[in-house]
């Protein structure tokens, strides 16, 4: 199987020679978009596959302080 996506005059590709199930198929595909410069989080948010490239906690930690803002106190974050 191969899967090819061509974007903005670049393509992206992966392939196998072995079967896959619909979950593989997926993580090729979730592949694919990282490779195209999508966010690993924002594309395990997208499937829901066994393979995640972050932990729940990780993500949580890593929300760029948005989850943390206090919109009362602007220079304030809690933790």
């Amino acid at each position: 199987m191969k899967i090819t996506i061509n974007n903005y005059n670049k393509t992206y590709s992966t392939e196998t020679d072995e079967d896959v199930d619909a979950e593989s198929l997926a993580d090729m595909f979730k592949g694919l978009m990282v490779n195209m410069g999508y966010h690993p989080s924002n594309v395990d948010e997208l499937f829901n596959t066994e393979y995640k490239w972050f932990t729940q906690e990780e993500i949580d930690n890593n929300r760029q302080g948005h989850l943390k803002f206090d919109p009362h106190n602007f220079h304030s974050q809690t933790n």
